[in-house]
């Protein structure tokens, strides 16, 4: 019995998924959490302010 492969074009669409990592890494980098930063401030630029209520109970939960 063979032993089990994933299909072709699945394999494509993960590798194609791989390539773009860095880059959305690089963008959580430089414009979220400056964006979280700046929302801490009352500058709603990039992230909203449900988004800063939400962090108290987001790191409670997960600590």
């Amino acid at each position: 019995m063979w032993p089990w492969q994933q299909p072709r074009p699945f394999a494509r669409f993960l590798t194609g998924l791989d390539l773009l990592l860095p880059y959305t890494d690089t963008i959580y980098t430089f414009c979220w959490i400056p964006g979280l930063v700046c929302a801490l401030f009352g500058h709603y630029w990039v992230v909203g302010p449900l988004t800063v209520l939400v962090l108290p109970l987001t790191l409670l939960t997960n600590g």
